[in-house]
């Protein structure tokens, strides 16, 4: 699997503006998001091969919106990276088994994305 394009559904601008750069240096393009509402209007449009969903978000939460995806047919086979910057003991299970691909606890290191990114590429 290629990855050409990567959703990004983060609120905190900085944070989103640090993964855009990083995915970047990729030649991936990235679609941001600041909320959920948003990730799926944009999701009513493009199917991207990766969507990075941070678990709090204003409106609808990560974990809502893991939910709303893995039940649509036309977007649920698109890997979910779950992040957060309340990494709590027991989350990364729970994220895992909430369908998420892959669970990243923030501050994410430039690296971490790669091999995500690495991981996802070579998945099938």
């Amino acid at each position: 699997m290629t990855v050409n394009t990567v959703m990004i559904v983060e609120d905190t601008p900085d944070s989103a503006a640090v993964l855009e750069y990083v995915f970047g240096l990729e030649q991936v393009t990235v679609i941001t998001a600041a909320d959920g509402e948003t990730a799926l209007a944009h999701l009513g449009e493009l199917v991207p091969d990766l969507i990075l969903i941070d678990l709090r978000l204003p409106d609808i939460n990560g974990w809502t919106l893991a939910q709303t995806i893995l039940e649509n047919p036309a977007i649920q086979q698109v890997p979910l990276i779950a992040m957060t910057a309340y990494d709590t003991p027991g989350l990364e299970r729970k994220a895992l088994e909430a369908g998420f691909w892959a669970y990243l606890a923030k501050p994410i290191r430039p690296e971490t994305i790669l091999n995500v990114l690495s991981t996802v590429a070579n998945a099938n």
